[in-house]
Parts: C-alpha cells; structure tokens; sequence
C-alpha cells in the first residue's frame, strides 16, 4: 500500500509539472466547491514553485556574472 505522504507530493510534482489539467465534476454544489478549493491550491502551488525556479535562476546568473568577472 503506498504511504499517503508519498502519493500527496506525487501529485504536487505532476502539478507543478503541468500546463493544464483535465477534470471531469459532477454539476453538484459540493462537487463545485470542492473543485474551487483545489483550483485555489493548483494555483497556489503553481505560482510558489515558479517563485522559486524564478530564485533559482537569478541565483545561476548571479553565479555566472561572478564566475566571468574572476575568470574575465
């Protein structure tokens, strides 16, 4: 059986992963808010994992300009 901590950050890496997803609800209250939450945790997922490939890559800049000024 697969540890649920295990299948929880598997789907936020193909979350993260993603471009676009496809979800089949029901027309039913509770199956739309239940999808308004998750849409709000997609979102908020996808915008801190892309802060920090954002960080990421500053730092990668950061470490080449300093890498060609003792280098250059």
């Amino acid at each position: 059986m697969l540890n649920p901590i295990f299948i929880q950050v598997h789907i936020k890496n193909v979350m993260i992963c993603c471009d676009s997803l496809i979800i089949p609800v029901q027309s039913e209250t509770l199956a739309v808010e239940g999808m308004a939450e998750f849409l709000r945790a997609f979102h908020r997922i996808k915008s801190h994992a892309n802060a920090e490939t954002q960080q990421e890559k500053t730092k990668q800049c950061q470490r080449k300009q300093t890498e060609k000024k003792y280098l250059g």
